[in-house]
């Protein structure tokens, strides 16, 4: 304590930077009640230099303080003008709202594909690629490919492989095809019924409406696909209906 109090009297000492607010307040409080006895001995200088030395340490501490409250206003300040921008027509800051993930994913799709956007591969029925075909025998000269093109919204080259494909539909697939449109209609108008629309004539003669419900005998059915020649039907047809533990014992 003497050598801190004779440092004190030449000027050298300073206080330790690790030092919290609270304790160099206690050591202050105790260097001023020690220099209160010898302060009619040695004078009331050295109750001054600590005194000067104990408000230079407030005041670092106060400005260490202000810097940090400072700094982090400065930060928010930033961070706001970071959220606003200048309205050019009338010089007004606008704040900007926060951007939701889908119109980040949508700039993203722009600036992949441009102002098109995507443009998947368009899937034509049977019956369109028939009717492609069809136009362009009846007359090569009128339904080139550029114009087949531009009405059924498709590539030329997309066209080019139509005319160029020689597959057709067996009877079987034809069958299925016009029994799966069949029933597609039925389980439509069904629904139309049901919010109130009167179904066509072809479709109440099987049924479709009516308080007895659909005519399940008029109904066109679906063949299911056969496997090593026999269909499923006839491979279940003879198998009885007991159960399985009977089957095999």
């Amino acid at each position: 304590m003497r050598r801190k109090l004779r440092r004190i009297q030449a000027g050298t000492w300073q206080p330790s930077t690790k030092v919290q607010s609270n304790e160099t307040e206690v050591v202050v409080e105790d260097i001023q009640t020690v220099l209160s006895k010898i302060e009619e001995m040695d004078g009331p200088s050295i109750l001054r230099q600590i005194k000067n030395v104990a408000g230079s340490k407030s005041k670092s501490s106060t400005d260490s303080k202000n810097k940090t409250k400072s700094s982090m206003e400065k930060k928010s300040k930033d961070h706001n003008k970071r959220e606003k921008t200048m309205d050019n027509k009338s010089g007004k800051s606008m704040v900007v709202p926060k951007r939701e993930p889908w119109q980040e994913q949508k700039n993203a799709l722009l600036h992949k594909f441009g102002e098109d956007g995507w443009q998947p591969r368009k899937r034509l029925s049977p019956d369109t690629l028939e009717g492609i075909r069809a136009l362009h025998a009846s007359d090569p000269a009128s339904y080139t490919t550029q114009i087949l093109s531009e009405n059924f919204k498709i590539s030329p080259e997309a066209i080019r492989r139509v005319l160029k494909s020689k597959w057709k539909p067996s009877d079987r697939e034809l069958d299925d095809r016009k029994a799966r449109w069949e029933r597609r209609g039925i389980k439509k108008w069904q629904d139309m019924a049901g919010k109130g629309m009167r179904p066509p004539a072809k479709w109440r003669a099987l049924g479709v409406g009516s308080e007895d419900g659909l005519k399940e005998d008029k109904v066109p059915k679906r063949k299911k696909k056969e496997e090593d020649g026999l269909a499923w039907d006839e491979v279940v047809k003879d198998i009885d209906v007991h159960g399985f533990s009977e089957r095999i014992l």
